[in-house]
């Protein structure tokens, strides 16, 4: 959990003051989860515990270190209990036309998100709010940092989804494909996050279907936790929070605001659809093979009983 919000700081242009606070606060956060749920709190309780737990050790370093970088810290300390999983999972099973199911983990991932912000209120009820909902998470240079932030966040985030260690490195390496190929069109070709995140995931899902059959592993095993590095789940925590205070926001926060759940919304549906894309075509392709072996068994089956 801490390696993994630590990545993701990293990832966003902190430095290694920031990586090794982030773990600190995660841990803290973490710790504070899983300590309340253990003493018989509710789930989305504890998620609010932690929540508050973490951002309350991440505001005493931010406040007491003259570090502009640790405004960082703020932003990812909570990121390790966004539910980017079932998040993909809900999208992608709409898309499949599994209504029931996307929506039961649609209603979920927005509870626990607004468990985490409100957590997170809570710690910055009393104080004066940061800055962080501004802090601007587009690329605008591709930087080693970013590289070993995308490696280090989506192979730790593996270990919360219960992947195998041999295919960690794998997943890494998927995670850093998948983040560069955004960066790289952010950046040097101007599109859109969304834009640049769908084709990240579609390259990365692409390349790791085939893969698959290398690790002799399911591809989901690995593409899924790959994508996770992608997951903008800065900006729907920030859409959150500013709701929570929405009386106070300017018209330029409010617009703030919608512009944060607009592209929070549309980067994931491109996540999942960059994910599911490639599993579909390639679902397609071996049905249309496998029907194709069983006509020629029953052919060649025909000519054995005629002879």
């Amino acid at each position: 959990c801490a390696l993994g919000s630590a990545g993701l700081a990293f990832l966003y242009s902190g430095d290694m003051i920031a990586f090794i606070v982030t773990v600190i606060c995660s841990l803290i956060g973490y710790f504070g989860r899983t300590l309340s749920v253990r003493f018989g709190c509710n789930e989305y309780v504890g998620i609010a515990i932690g929540g508050f737990a973490a951002m309350v050790s991440a505001y005493g370093f931010y406040s007491h270190i003259e570090q502009a970088s640790l405004v960082y810290v703020l932003v990812c300390c909570t990121l390790f209990m966004i539910p980017g999983v079932p998040l993909i999972n809900s999208v992608i099973d709409t898309i499949n036309n599994h209504i029931l199911s996307g929506i039961t983990r649609a209603i979920r991932t927005i509870l626990i998100v607004g468990s985490m912000t409100l957590g997170m209120a809570m710690a910055l009820y009393f104080n004066p709010m940061p800055a962080f909902s501004f802090v601007d998470i587009k690329p605008y240079v591709l930087s080693i940092e970013q590289i070993i932030g995308s490696f280090t966040a989506a192979a730790s985030f593996a270990v919360l989804f219960n992947a195998p260690v041999r295919l960690l490195v794998s997943i890494g390496i998927g995670g850093v494909l998948c983040v560069f190929t955004r960066n790289l069109l952010a950046v040097e070709f101007g599109f859109s996050i969304p834009g640049a995140t769908f084709v990240g995931a579609a390259v990365m899902s692409v390349i790791y279907v085939k893969v698959s059959t290398w690790l002799k592993t399911s591809s989901t095993i690995i593409i899924v936790p790959s994508a996770i590095a992608l997951m903008p789940g800065i900006l729907y925590y920030r859409f959150l929070f500013d709701m929570l205070h929405i009386n106070s926001l300017s018209e330029s926060g409010l617009l703030h605001m919608v512009q944060s759940g607009v592209t929070g919304i549309l980067t994931i549906v491109s996540i999942a659809v960059g994910v599911a894309i490639p599993n579909v075509l390639a679902q397609k392709y071996f049905k249309a093979r496998k029907e194709r072996r069983i006509q020629q068994h029953l052919a060649t089956r025909h000519i054995n009983d005629s002879q």
